[in-house]
């Protein structure tokens, strides 16, 4: 990158104070990663899975390990100002950090379809469509 060009990315730099988001914009950023159509297929499919009991502190358990993981790494982003790619390099190293991003990838992929599978799959089902609809949908 030239000397006289501006990164507003910040892909090669940490993010300056005045260009991180407030924390109500991150919040509602965050809030709005967690609505996703294939939550109550899973929520149904493990409570029918376990007994209640074992269902509520499964649940409990895990949101509060995913709370503690995601505040550290909240805090530690906020603190350095550094992007994804430029933390993993950090960490991983430059040649490491391309597991990592691979990684990230395959699961942003992997999720979206799985969502996608089963968006068309309730719509498929609830409209009384053939079972071609579905692959119709998904494509």
């Amino acid at each position: 990158m030239s000397s006289g060009s501006i990164d507003k990315e910040y892909a090669l730099s940490s993010v300056p104070l005045v260009a991180r988001l407030s924390l109500a914009a991150t919040v509602m950023l965050w809030a709005s990663l967690t609505l996703d159509p294939s939550a109550p297929y899973l929520a149904s499919w493990w409570g029918m899975s376990f007994p209640f009991a074992t269902f509520i502190v499964g649940v409990l358990l895990a949101n509060l390990i995913l709370s503690i993981f995601s505040s550290l790494s909240g805090y530690i982003a906020s603190r350095d100002g550094l992007t994804y790619a430029l933390t993993a390099e950090r960490v991983f190293g430059w040649g490491g950090v391309v597991v990592p991003s691979i990684w990230a990838g395959i699961v942003c992929v992997g999720w979206l379809a799985f969502s996608i599978g089963v968006v068309a799959e309730g719509i498929t089902f609830m409209t009384g469509l053939p079972n071609l609809t579905y692959y119709i949908l998904v494509i």
